[in-house]
């Protein structure tokens, strides 16, 4: 049967388990004082749904259930390893909604087999236990956000982040995003150790961006908006595609970029005044497709060889500058 619970305030630990039904509330839940944990536990085919806005939870912990929503009216904390059930286990969708910031702790990890949905408002996220197991993840809002996995290639929906953001795909698994849509990070975003990267969307804006990976895959990237860093990207062993919507500038100046061979489009979607190329490295420049560019490019290396040489290439006024090494066209 379904356990139905009533508004409470309990001052330090709450244990709820559902033999065989879903766990519901009619009132709002308090268990917000010192170190309180409130555990829940339904079968891997029953949800649990705590969604009155005035809960108060310090600690949450999921044992198991299928479909989880929960919301807080400040922080919560996602709590692993208080139990003989390890794991924050969630077998369908989670769901948070916070009025606070959202984190974990606890030793073990989380697993969402579904959707993980977090709503933060104006604050941070940070889900950084490194053998998080996630499928899809959207950011309703928040300010900065950090999301550390393992296990599994995970995709994006619509997600909006007002400050930064940073993925740690720690075992060299993927990232992407849904068909349809868009990623917008108001301030840098630094995505690291992963395989593949596929945010190649229109629409998305990503901030000033660090990438580094010494996996060999692909790192895709587009923007509806200017391609800028904030530190080197190290990608030596990827094929890196690089796009903007509407001839926006492309930004990579940093010397000591170190990049396999890469792919630069602009597309033009009415902007009559195309921003600039700039493309530098400490190691050789090569291209693994056609370029295209309208604005004015310039591609640099320190002292090695930089070879444009695609016979399909349209680019704009270009300037090379290879040190001493030697230059294809």
């Amino acid at each position: 049967a379904n356990i139905s619970l009533p508004g409470m305030t309990v001052g330090n630990t709450l244990y709820v388990k559902a033999g065989a039904g879903n766990i519901i509330q009619t009132g709002a839940i308090s268990v917000d004082a010192g170190s309180a944990i409130a555990t829940f536990y339904v079968p891997s085919n029953k949800d649990i749904t705590l969604d009155n806005v005035g809960n108060d939870f310090k600690n949450i912990k999921v044992e198991l259930a299928n479909n989880v929503e929960i919301t807080d009216v400040d922080d919560v904390n996602l709590y692993t390893y208080n139990t003989d059930y390890d794991y924050f286990d969630v077998r369908g969708d989670l769901t948070v909604i916070a009025g606070g910031h959202i984190t974990q702790s606890g030793s073990y990890e989380i697993m969402v087999d579904g959707l993980a949905q977090f709503t933060a408002g104006a604050n941070n996220i940070t889900l950084n236990t490194y053998d998080n197991e996630w499928n899809q993840i959207q950011i309703v809002s928040a300010n900065d956000v950090v999301i550390d996995y393992d296990d599994r290639n995970i995709e994006f929906l619509t997600s909006n982040i007002a400050g930064t953001l940073e993925l740690d795909a720690d075992d060299a698994y993927s990232i992407s995003q849904a068909v349809g849509s868009t990623i917008t990070v108001g301030s840098n975003t630094y995505i690291h150790d992963y395989g593949s990267l596929t945010f190649s969307n229109t629409g998305n804006s990503f901030g000033d961006l660090r990438l580094v990976t010494s996996s060999g895959g692909t790192t895709d990237i587009q923007e509806d908006d200017a391609i800028t860093q904030y530190d080197d990207f190290y990608l030596p062993n990827q094929t890196v595609r690089l796009t903007v919507d509407d001839d926006q500038a492309i930004t990579l100046d940093d010397i000591t970029n170190y990049m396999g061979g890469i792919q630069v489009t602009q597309l033009n979607d009415g902007n009559v005044a195309p921003g600039a190329v700039h493309i530098a490295e400490n190691y050789v420049i090569s291209q693994n497709g056609a370029w295209t560019t309208h604005g004015d490019t310039y591609v640099q290396t320190s002292n090695d060889s930089i070879t444009l040489n695609t016979s399909t290439n349209v680019l704009g006024d270009l300037k090379v500058n290879s040190g001493s090494g030697t230059v294809y066209i």
